[in-house]
């Protein structure tokens, strides 16, 4: 009896051998490279050039996220960076999305991740609470210092004034601006041109129009032109609202505005075929409008439009 018993197990544990060593190899690296079945269920797969890769969740590592990660948060963010940096995605995680606090995942360039992130959050990841949060007044734009121990720059919307743009002034006159309508691109990314730089797309591709004191992609790069001393003057206000901490130059005696451009009303319109500033103007003669921001750049000048506007002097309002 024993014997019988001994003899069915064998034939059992042989049953068993033979289904586990069945070809399945083939089907098995199929799934993986359509990034089935290839990351835990604590992993995310990415679709790469190469191979699948497998973007742990929080609080898990490895190559297929089954190892428990004992590490502060900063320096989970800080390896999700490296993961993605560190390989040419085709396209976003399957599944969930990678972008924290409700951003949005698209490819830049064709192969690298990138996160547009809502009004409140900012990070390659939206995993930080963005600085200019309530930070300027309504309308204005603000800009996060690269320093983040330093406070954020605001750019007044027409009407304000102030470090953070709470002050509001009295509009003398005012016009009606003409209006278009923001494209998609710069509309869910308005946060996509740094420093002053004014986002334009043409339906198929967004890029920056960065001002004389920066450059590159999303004018990050500082260069040499210098920018005009002073807030700009608000159309028919005698005298530009004071800045903290900053005085005023004194007034040339028996002049209380500017010296007008020969033939030339004040804001300057649009000059030229060209598309470009006219020569031997400069922000002394406030060609800006809509209370923008002006660069002074060799014997001309650049108007820093934002977001908002649009037009050699910032003339155009663009609707959200």
């Amino acid at each position: 009896m024993l014997y019988y018993f001994c003899l069915n197990i064998f034939f059992l544990l042989t049953i068993v051998s033979l289904i586990d060593a069945s070809p399945t190899s083939d089907q098995s690296a199929l799934e993986e490279k359509k990034c089935l079945n290839y990351c835990a269920t604590n992993g995310i797969c990415m679709l790469t050039e190469s191979d699948p890769m497998c973007y742990c969740l929080p609080g898990w590592m490895g190559t297929r996220c089954n190892d428990v990660r004992k590490s502060v948060p900063n320096q989970e963010i800080y390896s999700r960076k490296k993961a993605l940096n560190s390989r040419a995605l085709v396209a976003c995680p399957i599944g969930v999305n990678p972008c924290l606090n409700s951003g949005s995942c698209f490819i830049f360039n064709g192969n690298q991740l990138m996160c547009g992130c809502t009004e409140k959050f900012t990070g390659d990841l939206c995993e930080m609470e963005s600085p200019c949060n309530d930070y300027c007044g309504d309308g204005s734009t603000c800009i996060p210092d690269p320093d983040p121990t330093k406070a954020p720059t605001c750019i007044c919307a027409s009407g304000s004034y102030g470090f953070n743009c709470m002050n509001t002034v009295v509009t003398v006159t005012t016009t009606t601006p003409q209006t278009t309508t923001m494209s998609a691109g710069c509309k869910l990314f308005p946060d996509l041109c740094q420093n002053g730089g004014t986002c334009e797309s043409d339906g198929s591709k967004t890029t920056c129009k960065c001002p004389p004191t920066h450059a590159g992609p999303q004018c990050k790069t500082p260069v040499g032109a210098t920018p005009s001393q002073g807030p700009p003057v608000v159309p028919g206000q005698t005298t530009p609202p004071p800045v903290p901490g900053q005085t005023t130059p004194p007034p040339v005696p028996g002049q209380t505005t500017p010296p007008p451009v020969p033939g030339q009303t004040t804001p300057p319109l649009v000059i030229g075929p060209s598309n470009k500033p006219p020569a031997g103007v400069t922000c002394a003669q406030n060609p800006c409008r809509n209370n923008r921001p002006c660069y002074n750049n060799g014997n001309s000048y650049f108007c820093s439009c934002g977001s908002q506007y649009r037009g050699i002097n910032c003339e155009e309002f663009i609707s959200g």
